[in-house]
């Protein structure tokens, strides 16, 4: 679920980045209550106050990647679940204008399976790689009237055996023959459809199932923003204001990109210059260590400054 807060009617809008643990709505309705003879107290209803929504949530007191959208998971991602074992998650950054959207496929025969591909995800107009699914629908009971059926199944051959009969009863043994073979067929017709009216109803398909989301008409997807709680949140922000997150590339460390501070770690620092040997290697060390550099001597220490970056890093 995403929570938005509007202001300036609903011109303008922030996406709260960790959603609140939890809120309060209230509201009055400024009733008023009188007391009348022989009717006792009774209760006017007045107009309906202003409501009043109260929460706490996680604001970044910095502009960090993963707060202002650059980067979404794992802290903020859209998940999408069968009511049952199965899951989608999905990252918001790779669906056109980071607004998730999915195609449903259901087909029109049984048995029932429900199909979710996500679109317009990874470059792709319909994500055949990522699919949720549906199963173990109920298989609805039908009947089917068995002398109809036997009728539609042989009515032609009737037809056509009776017409066999007399062909080859008139060619043998002439009129007569013909006249023998032709009653032959029909009372042997007439005694099939006989045993095919009297036959019950043929009944198909099944009520029964053992699917708990079906039989509580929970039976659907459901999906919503996921994100990390605020105290998480909190954890993470402190360790990015102290020492930034990784980059993992191959590059000059960037000293001063920052206005008051540089954290610097390196995997495999190597320095060139014209220095002992044991120097080089005791600075290599440091770097590889991590180090932090400071603008300013009297700010030591204090990580309560803004030290949102000044250029590229």
């Amino acid at each position: 679920m995403d929570i938005y807060l509007n202001w300036d009617n609903e011109k303008k809008s922030i996406l709260f980045p960790v959603n609140p643990e939890s809120f309060e709505i209230s509201g009055s309705q400024n009733n008023q209550s009188l007391y009348i003879h022989n009717l006792g107290e009774i209760n006017l209803k007045g107009k309906r106050g202003l409501y009043s929504i109260t929460l706490e949530s996680f604001f970044p007191s910095k502009k960090y990647n993963f707060r202002h959208g650059k980067y979404h998971d794992p802290y903020n991602f859209y998940c999408i679940t069968n009511a049952g074992a199965s899951s989608l998650n999905l990252r918001y950054e790779f669906f056109e204008n980071l607004t998730p959207a999915w195609n449903i496929t259901v087909p029109m025969t049984m048995p029932i399976q429900c199909v979710l591909r996500p679109r317009n995800y990874k470059g792709a107009e319909l994500n055949l790689n990522e699919t949720l699914t549906l199963t173990n629908y109920p298989m609805c009971s039908w009947s089917t009237d068995a002398f109809r059926a036997w009728l539609a199944q042989n009515a032609l051959p009737l037809v056509t055996e009776t017409g066999v009969k007399m062909v080859s009863g008139y060619l043998g043994g002439g009129v007569v023959g013909a006249t023998v073979n032709t009653a032959n067929t029909v009372m042997k017709s007439l005694s099939e459809g006989y045993q095919a009216s009297i036959q019950a109803d043929v009944v198909r398909g099944s009520i029964n199932t053992g699917n708990n989301s079906v039989a509580s008409g929970l039976q659907s997807f459901y999906g919503g923003r996921c994100s990390i709680s605020a105290q998480y949140a909190r954890m993470i922000d402190d360790y990015f204001t102290v020492y930034g997150y990784a980059v993992k590339r191959l590059k000059i460390p960037n000293r001063d990109s920052r206005p008051h501070w540089n954290y610097v770690k390196t995997i495999g620092c190597t320095i060139t210059g014209s220095i002992p040997s044991d120097d080089m290697r005791l600075i290599c060390s440091i770097y590889d260590n991590g180090i932090t550099f400071w603008k300013n001597g009297s700010e030591i220490g204090d990580y309560s400054l803004d030290n949102s970056p000044q250029g590229g890093e």
